[in-house]
Order: structure tokens, then C-alpha cells, then sequence
């Protein structure tokens, strides 16, 4: 029997939908983006701008997509 999952879970940390973000992956700068949903441990970022480095080529301008909010940093842009 499969049980279905209501599974909510808030980060301290969480980022505030609608606002700018500078991400950070273990310390690492990946890009800037707009969060546009948090659900729970999940948010749906897209990118503003990919941050010059060695995985910049890896993030396009407007690309979406879900990230796990705990295995971020996130430092709001102005």
C-alpha cells in the first residue's frame, strides 16, 4: 500500500518569492535569479544573469527550473 505524502517542509533560510538573488552552490556563485515559487524544501528560480566562472555556461538568461532550497545560499540583490 502506497501512503501519499503531505510532506511540508519550511527552510529558516528560505528565499522570498518575487525577490532577487544572488545563488550559491557550496560557496560557489552560480547566477543571479527571481525566485518564482518555494514549495516547501523546493523553490522554482529563473535566471537574470549566469555569474562569470567556470559553470557559467551551464545557465542561460530566463531559464527555469527547481532547485532544493537547503543545498543553496541565497544573498538578496537590491
Amino acid at each position: 500500500m502506497i501512503e501519499k505524502s503531505n510532506h511540508i517542509h519550511r527552510v529558516a533560510e528560505a528565499p522570498t518569492p518575487g525577490k532577487h538573488y544572488q545563488c550559491l552552490l557550496n560557496g560557489i556563485p552560480l547566477y543571479e535569479a527571481r525566485i518564482k515559487n518555494v514549495m516547501g524544501c523546493w523553490a522554482t528560480v529563473e535566471v537574470v544573469q549566469p555569474i562569470p566562472g567556470p559553470h557559467e555556461s551551464n545557465y542561460k538568461n530566463g531559464q527555469t527550473f527547481d532547485i532544493r532550497v537547503s543545498s543553496y545560499t541565497f544573498q538578496e540583490k537590491a
